[in-house]
């Protein structure tokens, strides 16, 4: 199947770094593993079947630069899963990062995938199709309240040709240690260094291989 192009807008959302600790600061672009999440979100896939995609090719650009701002926030500092914590003390306030306006173009190809991706995305966002995803909640990128704005298909005129975009690829130099794939049991992620290219010409397709992201649990 065709790869496919998504224009998503999110208005608010961070991206913590795996060290952060007291002040959560951002990346400035959402991790393959935050959009992945989404995806399976977009076509109602759960966390505990998260395999059934494994081996997606995604490639993102952002068409802006975001910008940023802070919040002061309370903040869990346990495990939510932890049964004898204090919760008068497990949590507190804190500064938080964020990405403001946040929209990026986002490529899926599916085609080395154990199931279709491409597909479930399209009957997703197809107003008739949609109505036998059963799935529930808003869609975010990453926190719950990091909500979605748009998503829509980039079809026709509206494929980024002519335009411009900054495209996060993989660079074994790079400064943004990324997760790839989270392990939400055993909490041992795939990560690898990415970088945020300058501004350049958005392909209908693109061809480079650097851009495609694979997203699976291991290199």
């Amino acid at each position: 199947m065709e790869p496919l192009c998504l224009f998503v807008d999110v208005p608010m959302a961070s991206f913590r770094p795996m060290w952060s600790r007291e002040y959560q600061e951002t990346y400035p672009a959402p991790p393959p593993s935050t959009i992945y999440g989404m995806l399976l979100s977009l076509v109602g896939v759960e966390r505990e079947e998260k395999e059934r995609h494994v081996g997606v090719k995604i490639a993102v650009a952002l068409q802006d630069q975001p910008e940023t701002g802070r919040i002061f926030r309370k903040f869990r500092r346990v495990a939510q899963s932890n049964k004898n914590a204090d919760p008068l003390t497990d949590r507190r306030p804190d500064y938080q990062e964020l990405v403001l306006w946040l929209k990026f173009w986002l490529w899926v190809d599916d085609s080395e995938a154990k199931n279709s991706l491409v597909e479930k995305i399209r009957q997703a966002l197809d107003k008739e199709r949609r109505k036998t995803i059963a799935r529930h909640g808003a869609l975010c990128l990453g926190e719950s309240s990091h909500m979605v704005n748009e998503i829509k298909l980039a079809v026709g005129d509206a494929v980024p040709t002519e335009k411009e975009g900054r495209f996060l690829v993989q660079d074994k130099a790079g400064f943004l240690t990324m997760p790839v794939w989270t392990d939400h049991q055993n909490d041992v992620p795939h990560v690898e260094t990415f970088t945020l290219l300058e501004p350049g010409p958005l392909p209908a397709h693109p061809l480079e291989e650097e851009k495609w992201i694979t997203v699976s649990p291991s290199a």
